[in-house]
């Protein structure tokens, strides 16, 4: 298969998320949603209608069987993620999947395991925690008050002015809680890649489909 053949992409529910983590980029690089399940046909024939996609299925487990898939796209609620991850993997699937990839690390584990397993890329999409390439967020007008707010006494008078300065706290270990090796970062290995996508080590270069750390 050459890289510029298009990929050929299932999507798991009709998530608001959809439009701008896979429809759009598949769009731009000219990739083929061919098939998309939802909690109800209707939800799944209008999110169908509106990006394109293909066909309609009846269910979630139809999407992962059809011979035409071979990256599946899942958006579903969090608790969701860890077994239609697996599943999809089971059936020799290339897997996108939103972020958590799996509820907590025992779950994780076995995700790692079966992406080793079946030899297809895995990619969780998560944002890097203050990526150095964005600039921090501009501070706004009531921050900027609140840092040159003039200290006062208890008489109520005015004594020097106080800079306040707000910690930024990230909690321990943030971007590892997902199991180990998982939320590795990447560098893109296809020449199109679909955006902002991390694999697990081992499990993306040369292999479909492209792969990029962080949100594009």
């Amino acid at each position: 298969m050459t890289p510029a053949e298009p990929l050929r992409i299932g999507i798991l529910g009709a998530a608001r998320i959809a439009e701008l983590s896979i429809v759009g980029p598949a769009r731009v690089c000219g990739h083929r949603l061919v098939a998309v399940a939802a909690r109800s046909r209707g939800r799944a024939e209008a999110f169908a209608a509106e990006h394109g996609v293909e066909r309609v299925l009846d269910s979630y487990a139809d999407v992962i069987d059809d011979p035409e898939v071979e990256v599946v796209y899942n958006p579903l609620a969090n608790s969701l993620h860890g077994p239609w991850n697996l599943a999809a993997l089971a059936a020799g699937k290339h897997v996108l999947t939103e972020k958590p990839s799996a509820s907590d690390t025992e779950e994780a584990t076995e995700v790692r395991d079966a992406a080793a397993k079946a030899g297809t890329v895995f990619m969780e999409g998560f944002p890097l925690p203050l990526p150095p390439r964005h600039p921090p967020p501009p501070r706004t007008a009531r921050l900027r008050r609140a840092r040159r707010a003039p200290a006062c006494r208890d008489d109520g008078r005015h004594a020097r002015s106080a800079r306040v300065r707000p910690p930024l706290v990230l909690p321990a270990g943030r971007g590892r809680s997902h199991g180990p090796g998982l939320l590795q970062p990447a560098r893109p290995a296809h020449p199109r890649p679909l955006g902002r996508w991390s694999a697990a080590p081992g499990h993306g270069p040369g292999r479909r489909p492209g792969r990029r750390a962080g949100r594009g």
